[in-house]
């Protein structure tokens, strides 16, 4: 499954920004925690605005729900980028 979602999110982040903005709409009905933290990352890199507390809101859910896995890593480089940080 990582590797369709790493070819998804190619894809997605090369077409056109309607298909990346109708899975952040649709964020909570994604329910692979990866692919979450996939759409975390090309948001970032497609400089959508105003995500910095959905962004955190995710960072902390990951770290929550999921301690073991690297998931929070996701929305914390978005975070970077799209501070001017990375």
């Amino acid at each position: 499954m990582d590797k369709f979602i790493e070819t998804a999110a190619v894809i997605i982040y090369h077409a056109d920004i309607k298909y990346l903005q109708g899975l952040y709409q649709n964020y909570n009905a994604i329910q692979f925690p990866y692919a979450q933290a996939m759409i975390c990352l090309l948001i970032a890199m497609r400089k959508f605005e105003d995500t910095d507390d959905f962004l955190m809101k995710e960072f902390d859910n990951f770290k929550k729900y999921y301690p073991e896995k690297s998931y929070s890593e996701f929305p914390l480089l978005a975070l970077y980028i799209t501070n001017g940080k990375f």
